[in-house]
């Protein structure tokens, strides 16, 4: 949200479901669009925008290794307190969020979507097969290779005629630390359909960064230039989103 509203000031739409955890279909924004000039949408549920729809949209999202993110998610809701009743402990947790749209999420995020479902789980199908990595109109990165992912999207970016500049202040939402290799290695082995096709994905996603910052020969030279960019912008302030500038639907 910081790098958005760096480069697009003023012109981000901040938009989420009006019922926690429900997707957001992305046809339902687009009268917003129209009745402003925004330039980016932030949001944490909203649907890809379906084939040719217009205006168009570049989509860019950003996986993380699928089971530190699930770590990450139950030492959250603990910190914060915002567990379930019943979620004792991490393997609890996990029971509880099988059979939901949590178990592979990132590739149910990433999966276009029919809208024909009944109740919460309409817009969280699960289709890693109609995931084309290859849409000129999708960018994705991973959390991993965060600095690398930003330096590709200031080139992808540039590649459609774009000027991005991804460099940012500080690292946020970097999440808590919980849990060991050892809890991960049982609680996979119990529950392996919670990530597994999540695994496959952000493999892939992994593999193609590195495959494309190979391919660069002045990748270092880009990486360098990005860090020098960070630098300068560590002191700037950015208005944060207040609540109020979200937009439910």
């Amino acid at each position: 949200m910081w790098i958005l509203e760096k480069n697009f000031p003023m012109k981000v739409l901040y938009v989420e479901s009006l019922i926690g955890d429900t997707r957001l279909d992305f046809q339902k924004v687009i009268p917003l669009l129209d009745k402003a000039k925004f330039k980016a949408i932030s949001s944490h549920l909203i649907s890809r925008p379906h084939p040719h729809s217009l205006p168009l949209a570049l989509t860019v999202i950003f996986l993380r290794n699928p089971s530190e993110r699930l770590m990450s998610a139950y030492a959250f809701r603990k910190a914060t307190q915002t567990l379930k009743e019943g979620d004792v402990n991490f393997p609890a947790f996990l029971t509880r969020l099988r059979m939901s749209p949590v178990a592979n999420y990132q590739t149910r995020l990433l999966s276009p979507q029919s809208w024909n479902l009944s109740g919460p789980r309409n817009g969280w199908e699960l289709n890693p097969r109609a995931i084309d990595l290859n849409d000129e109109n999708l960018f994705v990165g991973t959390g991993e290779m965060f600095d690398q992912s930003l330096v590709l999207l200031e080139q992808w970016f540039k590649d459609r005629g774009v000027e991005f500049d991804a460099s940012y202040n500080v690292p946020s939402n970097t999440g808590i630390k919980q849990g060991s290799k050892k809890q991960e290695h049982w609680d996979r082995a119990i529950f392996p359909d919670m990530i597994d096709i999540d695994e496959l994905l952000w493999k892939e996603v992994t593999q193609r960064i590195e495959s494309k910052i190979n391919l660069d020969l002045d990748f270092s030279d880009k990486m360098i230039d990005f860090a020098r960019r960070r630098e300068v912008v560590a002191g700037l302030e950015i208005p944060h989103k207040r609540p109020e500038q979200v937009v439910r639907l």
